[in-house]
């Protein structure tokens, strides 16, 4: 686990993550070390923030909630089970900005 502080002076546990480093060529043909991030596509509702979960149940932490392979089954997710105020979040592993896409 590592400590992370935040804004606010408090500190935070978060399971540490691995750096995940690939070697890439450039359209110059210059080969280039470039960091791989990974994404999840979960499911929120907007009303309370809570995360859906794979038993169907909604949390307040992202860890243990349903990420699915691609937003568009995240949608069809949602139509098929008449999901109401909810919005697909997208989680980078980078620490940019959640992007919240809404479902309607």
């Amino acid at each position: 686990m590592s400590r992370i502080r935040q804004a606010d002076g408090l500190t935070q546990s978060r399971p540490a993550r691995k750096e995940k480093m690939v070697r890439v060529l450039t359209s110059f043909g210059k080969p280039q070390t470039v960091r791989l991030f990974t994404l999840k596509i979960l499911i929120q509702h907007k009303g309370t923030g809570r995360y859906l979960t794979e038993d169907g149940l909604w949390m307040d932490e992202d860890e243990g909630a349903k990420d699915f392979p691609n937003a568009s089954r995240a949608v069809d997710f949602c139509r098929e089970h008449q999901l109401k105020d909810v919005q697909i979040t997208l989680r980078f592993d980078t620490g940019l900005p959640d992007i919240a896409l809404p479902v309607g």
